[in-house]
């Protein structure tokens, strides 16, 4: 099992949740940072079809970053996903 730091968090997770689904990830983190999963919509904000052949893709260069309900969102191609209130 790998463990990585968020640096936005300083918390730590688990990445070996290659199969995870990043729009899961994504809802997690949000959720962790306090916003509840029934608040939102996300395909409202982001297309997820983009995000899936972002992190397919697996280059960690290249990112997408949105906005939603007052927090900065980014997705990297290497699957991580960093929340900024």
């Amino acid at each position: 099992m790998s463990m990585h730091v968020d640096h936005e968090r300083e918390s730590m997770y688990d990445t070996s949740y290659a199969s995870y689904p990043v729009v899961m990830r994504i809802v997690d983190r949000l959720e962790a940072d306090g916003l509840d999963r029934d608040s939102y919509q996300l395909p409202d904000v982001v297309d997820p079809d983009e995000l899936a052949m972002l992190v397919t893709s697996g280059d960690p260069t290249d990112e997408i970053t949105f906005f939603l309900k007052g927090r900065t969102v980014t997705v990297s191609g290497s699957g991580d996903v960093y929340v900024r209130s």
